[in-house]
């Protein structure tokens, strides 16, 4: 393999050494975690952690905004289709649901007690990203809201009613567990997001 290929973003090093990094810092936490623990689990050496991301905190963060934009991915592309507000929005409590129950120990880094090390190390990033996804869901409902689909609602609180309470939910879920399954989280809270942001069509 070709020292481009092994520094490509996607090269199979670079991915055995995120993968490792997640076991490591979901086992024990990212600060107890340490190179030599990543290098183990990897099989890479210390210099190609080093050359890939710069220090244990430059591997969080890549982690960190790596596993919160393919999350926020899917948001972006439930918005692509331009659907209907109560189609939409139940397809985004959905996304954001079953994205956490397909990637639990992601999931688990990126919301159950992240590290202020690690979100002060990639907040720059963070920030983008989430104006990104916050901006286009805004603007999706805001042409809702001008066709009185949609109630008005302060931008501050409209992320807060869509996936706030989703949020709280896996939070749970992720760290103790429960009775009630993803499916069914999914149905009661879209429901929930829909009643409160969604206006009845005109007869």
């Amino acid at each position: 393999m070709s020292e481009s290929q092994t520094n490509a973003p996607d090269s199979p090093r670079r991915r055995a050494i995120l993968d490792a990094a997640l076991e490591v810092f979901v086992a024990g936490g990212f600060e107890s975690a340490t190179i030599e623990d990543v290098r183990r689990r990897s099989g890479a050496s210390v210099g190609s952690i080093y050359h890939h991301f710069g220090s244990k905190e430059g591997l969080a963060a890549t982690l960190y905004t790596e596993g919160l934009s393919d999350y926020q991915q899917g948001l972006l592309e439930t918005l692509a289709h331009d659907p209907a507000p109560a189609e939409g929005i139940t397809e985004l409590v959905g996304h954001h649901l079953r994205w956490v129950e397909d990637h639990r120990d992601l999931a688990r880094f990126l919301l159950v007690r992240p590290s202020t090390d690690v979100l002060s190390g990639a907040s720059g990033r963070i920030a983008e990203q989430n104006a990104t996804v916050a901006d286009a869901i805004s603007s999706w409902l805001e042409v809702h809201r001008q066709a009185g689909r949609v109630r008005r609602v302060e931008p501050d609180l409209l992320l807060a009613i869509l996936l706030g309470p989703s949020q709280q939910f896996v939070r749970v879920w992720l760290r103790d567990g429960g009775t009630t399954s993803i499916d069914r989280a999914a149905s009661v809270l879209s429901a929930a997001a829909v009643a409160a942001l969604v206006l009845e069509e005109p007869a």
